[in-house]
């Protein structure tokens, strides 16, 4: 029986480091007919990048997607990071639209296309895919939804040897700088305190966007000389549960819905959607944090300031719209605009998972019967007010 946080068990000592790339990491593979260009929308880095690896680096025309946000800082963030790859090629083109990709497609009779791994993004065309988002490929490891961690954790320790590969020289970026401060203060405390704000590791939005891969991530953990039990803590995050989220994203009907909650989240939900709210705030009250409850708007407020919650709190802060909201259709809404909006790690696999776990009771039980909220967990207010 595989045990939670035993996966150092089934990692070799000795990573190697793979010639080509892992034939398994590919989906739809076939040989390349001239034109080809490569699509990246969301592994945005030169190094560490198993896509580009795979079309042969610059070959290829790189054709980057690149997201708008309503949103000033966030913006700044990506461009930041994103200027900063974009120094390191030289045949590239920048679109913010697929329809424009899709016209340079065409116009340029671009014979093959291949594409990274995004499952909020599944192409329409026909296209070799990579996956440079996950260290276990999502479409080998799964070919449908999982129930929870538990039953994906027992694929992924059974096939993270062949995977967790090492690359060659470290990246000079800054969400590896950010990395390396995680591991030097604050890797040690990880396994006891990592629903503390001050032990998270702050590289979600770096990781979303592919600015630093989280393979990347998993050897200088290994390599670092913290405790077994931080590494584990770690690994089990890093892997497991943003794995289970792209799982979920690609198998799903509607990551975005309630289609693919559990049958009895549903059916609790339903049964109580009419029951008496003790509030019941428009989505711009819950925008402009103007609730009743001080702790729940300071975390709205650090969410619009800072693009940030601490996982743990996004839970509680998730789960208090749903309490507050008209109908658990219109909280789902708010919380998926409001993370969307402003959180800089959005839109993401984690952030619509993570939302329909504190919702939608997705890769969760069934917990005691209550008004509203009905069967879905509800989390402490002691702890979150500890926390802030």
């Amino acid at each position: 029986m595989i045990k939670k946080y035993t996966m150092l068990n089934y990692i070799p000592e000795t990573l190697y480091t793979e010639a080509g790339v892992n034939p398994a990491r590919v989906f739809n593979n076939k040989v390349i007919t001239q034109p080809a260009a490569c699509v990246i929308t969301r592994n945005f880095r030169f190094e560490d990048n198993f896509v580009l690896k795979f079309a042969q680096n610059n070959e290829h025309i790189v054709i980057f997607l690149k997201p708008v946000f309503e949103i000033k800082g966030k913006q700044e963030f990506f461009d930041r990071n994103f200027n900063l790859m974009l120094k390191k090629f030289k045949n590239y083109r920048v679109f913010t639209s697929q329809a424009e990709v899709d016209d340079f497609i065409t116009d340029n009779k671009i014979q093959t296309i291949i594409r990274d791994f995004n499952p909020l993004l599944q192409p329409q065309e026909e296209c070799i895919e990579v996956d440079g988002l996950n260290i276990v490929p999502a479409r080998f490891v799964s070919d449908h939804k999982e129930y929870n961690a538990q039953t994906l954790r027992r694929k992924i320790y059974f096939h993270i040897s062949e995977f967790l590969t090492d690359f060659e020289e470290a990246p000079d970026n800054e969400g590896f700088k950010v990395l390396q401060e995680f591991i030097e203060t604050k890797l040690d405390k990880y396994a006891e305190y990592r629903n503390n704000e001050y032990v998270t590791s702050r590289l979600s939005r770096y990781f979303n966007w592919g600015f630093l891969s989280p393979q990347r991530a998993a050897i200088e953990v290994l390599k670092s000389d913290t405790d077994s039990v931080n590494k584990e803590a770690f690994l089990e995050e890093l892997i497991v549960r943003r794995e289970l989220s792209s799982n979920f994203c690609l198998y799903a009907k509607n990551y975005k819905g309630f289609d693919d909650i559990p049958d009895w989240a549903l059916m609790s939900l339903r049964a109580h959607g009419s029951d008496l709210r003790i509030h019941n705030y428009s989505r711009e009250e819950f925008e402009n944090a103007q609730t009743a409850d001080e702790n729940w708007n300071k975390i709205q407020q650090s969410l619009v300031n800072t693009g940030s919650i601490h996982p743990y709190l996004r839970m509680f802060w998730a789960k208090k719209i749903l309490e507050w909201s008209p109908e658990p259709e219109e909280a789902l809404r708010t919380a998926i605009y409001l993370n969307d909006k402003y959180a800089y790690d959005a839109p993401s696999e984690n952030g619509y998972t993570a939302i329909l776990w504190s919702i939608g009771g997705l890769h969760d039980r069934a917990f005691r019967d209550m008004p509203v909220t009905g069967k879905i967990r509800r989390m402490g207010e002691k702890k979150i007010k500890n926390m802030l």
